[in-house]
């Protein structure tokens, strides 16, 4: 429903620094000029056949973005997670909202 009417979402943003295989850090500017805030993507060998994937998203301006973008993130992760096992069974949406109400009650 908090997205419901929102038919594109459009962001602008400025990559800050890239290193192929390693590093994506990116400036994330709010969409009515609120400001911007930060993430830095990083992934390193596992040290079996895998790698680590380390998120971290700075500057956000309040707990509610905080709340949100908590759980966009863990959403998208969770859809990329199903898509690399060779399947998607999650709705995006509905396991953001799921994880919204629970990061609200844990923030």
């Amino acid at each position: 429903d908090k997205y419901a009417e929102e038919q594109q979402a459009t962001h602008r943003g400025e990559i800050v620094a890239f290193e192929p295989d390693e590093r994506l850090q990116f400036k994330w500017f709010e969409p009515r000029g609120e400001g911007s805030s930060e993430v830095a993507i990083k992934l390193r060998d596992d040290g079996q056949d895998g790698c680590v994937l380390e998120l971290v998203h700075s500057g956000l301006a309040d707990r509610e973005m905080i709340v949100g973008v908590l759980a966009g993130w863990h959403a998208h992760l969770d859809l990329l997670s199903k898509v690399l096992e060779g399947g998607r069974t999650t709705d995006f949406w509905v396991r953001d909202q799921q994880l919204e109400g629970e990061y609200r009650a844990r923030v």
